[in-house]
């Protein structure tokens, strides 16, 4: 997986969020954690031993620094919570986890018919709050994104733009490896755009995906 970038300061926003929550739970985590602390100390008194044992090695069982709050609550966002609808309304980024299916046409003329190739695609998207990993596979290859960006304030809605390295499986042809980049707009579960690569003079094309399966059906 890789980072992709976010044409807004919303990171930054849920980054102060998050800290704003971690503030407001740390007295009462705290307060909670040394009443347990105590309550395990009175009724195994030969836990203490123990407990000193990792104190001394700069663990503490009977608090929580604010820094770990807030990196337990970083990491439950940018996991799970970031997905929720209420949550990706709030921020404007989707969830484009699951397997996509659709069809690519090429500007690449098919020599047995002399029209523009058309071919069978499916797309597997992986992401998290961070990064994405984006798997293309055709007939005859695939395709690895290699950086990602989403373009949140767009007219034409959410565009998801990644550059890409394609390994073609035919040994027969004279460039099986290729970079190109795809900027595909997000709507409704489709992804539609535009793609070019850089393979002989330039090909270009269109895309059209469709999500078959969302990630909770997996």
């Amino acid at each position: 997986m890789t980072n992709y970038s976010i044409d807004s300061s919303i990171r930054r926003k849920i980054i102060v969020i998050l800290f704003v929550i971690s503030l407001l739970l740390f007295i009462p985590m705290n307060s909670i954690l040394t009443t347990v602390y105590n309550l395990i100390i009175m009724l195994l008194p030969s836990t203490a031993n123990f407990f000193n044992l990792l104190s001394e090695i700069g663990i503490s069982v009977s608090a929580v620094s604010l820094l770990s709050v807030f990196a337990m609550l970083y990491f439950i966002f940018c996991k799970f919570v970031w997905k929720m609808k209420p949550v990706a309304k709030f921020t404007g980024v989707p969830n484009l986890n699951g397997d996509w299916q659709g069809t690519l046409v090429s500007s690449h003329i098919n020599p047995e018919t002399n029209k523009k190739t058309v071919l069978d695609m499916t797309m597997v998207i992986i992401q998290d709050w961070n990064s994405i990993s984006i798997r293309s596979t055709f007939p005859e290859s695939s395709s690895y994104s290699k950086t990602a960006s989403l373009h949140t304030n767009e007219q034409k809605g959410i565009v998801l733009g990644f550059s890409y390295r394609n390994d073609s499986m035919n040994v027969d042809i004279d460039s099986r490896e290729f970079s190109g980049y795809n900027e595909l707009t997000y709507k409704n579960d489709t992804l539609e755009g535009i793609y070019f690569t850089n393979r002989n003079n330039g090909t270009h094309g269109t895309i059209k995906l469709k999500k078959i399966k969302k990630e909770s059906e997996k």
